[in-house]
Parts: C-alpha cells; sequence; structure tokens
C-alpha cells in the first residue's frame, strides 16, 4: 500500500464504474484529474473535494486529454504525467434487431489510442515517471480460454459483438504500447451495493504466453460496478498494481 497520496487521471468519470472509482479515490484523499464532457455532472462531488480537478473536453481532443494526463505540480514548462492512468470509457448502446450496436463503435479503440497518444507527447519530459494505465475491457473475448459460463455464450458472441470487438481492440493497442499496463476483465455487470472483495475472484491472463501458462480462471455470471471500482483502487491506487502489471485480470463472483 501506498503511504502517501497519489495522482489519478481517470477518464469516464461521469457514470457507472467510473464514478465509483472516482469516490472511492476522492474520499481517500487521492488528487483526481478528471476529463469531462459535462463539468456539471460532477459538481456535487467538486464542491465536496478539492482534490478533483475537472478538464472540461472530449475523449477525442488529444490537447484536453494531455491537460487531464499532467500532473497538477508540474512547474511552468514541464509536463511530468500523473501516477496512475484509469480508463473506465465503455460504449453507450442501442438495440437494433437483435443485437446491440453504436453510433460509436470504436469509442474505447479510439479513447485508447488518444491516451496513448498524448502519453507519448508527456514521456518527451525526463522528469516523466512511465505510469501505470489501467484500462477497463470485458470477459468472453479471450482467444486463449473461456471465462464466461455456457450459458452466457449466446448472448456475448450473437447479441454484443460490437463492444466486444471494441474492447478487443482496446486490448491490442495496450499490449502492442509497450507501456506499464493492466486490462480489467469483468464479467457481466451488474447495479447494486458493493458485496466486498471478500466476494470478488480474479482470474489472469497473460497475453504472449502459451496457452495455459501463466493462467488462473475465474468464470461466472456476473459481478456489480461498485465491486469493479472498488477492486481497481485497491489493486491500482491504493496498491501499486505491480502483481497485475502486464496481464488480464478477470473479475467475477
Amino acid at each position: 500500500m501506498h503511504s502517501s497520496k497519489r495522482t489519478i487521471a481517470l477518464f469516464g468519470a461521469t457514470g457507472g464504474t467510473g464514478l465509483s472509482i472516482l469516490k472511492n479515490c476522492l474520499s481517500a484523499g487521492h488528487t483526481v484529474r478528471v476529463l469531462a464532457r459535462t463539468p456539471s455532472k460532477l459538481s456535487s462531488l467538486s464542491a465536496q473535494h478539492a482534490n478533483l480537478h475537472i478538464v472540461q473536453g472530449d475523449i477525442s481532443d488529444v490537447a484536453a486529454i494531455t491537460t487531464t494526463l499532467r500532473s497538477p505540480d508540474t512547474p511552468q514548462g514541464q509536463g511530468r504525467a500523473v501516477d496512475v492512468v484509469i480508463s473506465a470509457i465503455g460504449m453507450a448502446l442501442e438495440m437494433k434487431r437483435l443485437s446491440f450496436t453504436s453510433t460509436n463503435p470504436h469509442v474505447c479503440e479510439s479513447a485508447t489510442a488518444n491516451i496513448l497518444s498524448a502519453l507519448s507527447a508527456l514521456s518527451a519530459d525526463p522528469a516523466t515517471i512511465d505510469p501505470l494505465l489501467v484500462l477497463l475491457s470485458t470477459t468472453g473475448i479471450s482467444s486463449k480460454s473461456r471465462d464466461i459460463p455456457l450459458l452466457m455464450l449466446p448472448l456475448y458472441h450473437w447479441v454484443l459483438p460490437v463492444p466486444h470487438a471494441d474492447k478487443k481492440a482496446l486490448e491490442s493497442l495496450a499490449i502492442r504500447s509497450g507501456r506499464r499496463w493492466v486490462l480489467v476483465r469483468p464479467s457481466f455487470l451488474m447495479n447494486g451495493e458493493a458485496r466486498g472483495l471478500g466476494a470478488v475472484r480474479t482470474g489472469v491472463e497473460v497475453p504472449g504466453e502459451r496457452k495455459g501458462e501463466g493462467e488462473d480462471h475465474a468464470v461466472g455470471y456476473t459481478i456489480r460496478r461498485e465491486d469493479v471500482a472498488l477492486w481497481i483502487y485497491e489493486a491500482c491506487v491504493e496498491g501499486d498494481g505491480r502483481r497485475w502489471e502486464g496481464k488480464c485480470v478477470s473479475l467475477t463472483y
């Protein structure tokens, strides 16, 4: 656990898992820099927490992303990055015939590419320490093993191919980036109060290793967003994330 407070850049903070991550970080006193298209959505939290810094902008705006990634204590003219970068961006879905689609079917891929581009620009500053990149993905997209129950296969592969293709692209970008990363793969997300980390099972997959090597499976149906947020906070903010670095971590009950 870290004895000192950290600085986190959080993308996708206005809803679902991202909002829960934000609340955990703020309550613990960490500094959080958030990119928000509509800052008013976070006005109540902003009024309560001086450690929340909101940058107005869109995930397509690399300049705004770069500002979000820059540590607030950076001297003028320098560009030291934050300690941890978390992206909880998800796709807005709409039902079309028998499957879900989106008006922005590459939102996670594009967001990840833009974040990586901004990080590369900041890396030119010799004072920058490579931050840990934590990306929210999903189960059901592994090319090495089945990490969802058989009964969930129709839902995942026939109803959700569009968002899952986007998550696969996100993962590919992270894996090829050469950066420090953790890919978080929750099972089917549900609302509700957190059950606590004692109820959460973790599975591990290591890209690049042969099938079966470095793997520890956890197959389950659902997990609540609050518990996903709690795991990310405890493992990658309070913890340093090293145990999970370079791994795809599935979370389920």
